[in-house]
């Protein structure tokens, strides 16, 4: 839940004499910069890791954040989503499509790491990638006046995985790009 949604719920909570529960707003809003300040580092890395987390402590289907890296020497910036995720059968997914409400992309999907576990309920399965951006495509994200829409999946089946991608994740990247640039 975004922080300003957070906050109107606890507020929501006090006018009506009833304690907020803090798990109900898991967030802090985060966009996390590294390296801006080390003169040892070579880059500068924002990313918004932090800036929504579960309330009720449990990964969605598909848990992502923006990620960007830009290179102090010569300010060249790259742009990304990455994701986990969480699901009960493997599934070779190789595309991420974007649907904004006006520009519809997709991106390849190249995959870090997986995981699973097994009980005696079954197995989870877990994997981890990303996907590269232009930074018009995530000035897409940020401006859409919608909430965008976005999948992963592959043109070689109709199955998909669904989730929502929040725009003032991706604008508040852009702001913070924007502040530590080194060649503004």
């Amino acid at each position: 839940m975004p922080a300003s949604a957070c906050s109107s719920l606890v507020r929501m909570f006090a006018i009506a004499g009833m304690a907020a529960v803090s798990t109900a707003c898991a967030t802090n809003g985060g966009i996390t910069v590294k390296g801006a300040d080390d003169a040892l580092s070579k880059k500068v890395e924002i990313t918004s890791n932090m800036f929504f987390l579960p309330a009720n402590g449990y990964p969605d289907p598909v848990d992502y954040y923006f990620v960007s890296n830009i290179v102090k020497a010569t300010g060249e910036t790259n742009y990304q989503i990455s994701y986990a995720v969480n699901s009960d059968s493997w599934r070779n997914w190789d595309t991420l499509t974007v649907d904004t409400g006006g520009q519809t992309f997709t991106s390849s999907i190249i995959w870090t790491g997986e995981d699973m576990s097994c009980t005696d309920y079954g197995c989870h399965y877990a994997k981890l990638g990303t996907s590269p951006l232009s930074r018009e495509q995530l000035q897409a994200i940020a401006s859409a006046t919608e909430q965008p829409k976005a999948s992963i999946g592959s043109p070689k089946t109709s199955e998909a995985l669904p989730f929502k991608l929040l725009p003032q994740e991706a604008q508040e990247v852009l702001d913070r790009i924007a502040a530590v640039s080194p060649t503004k």
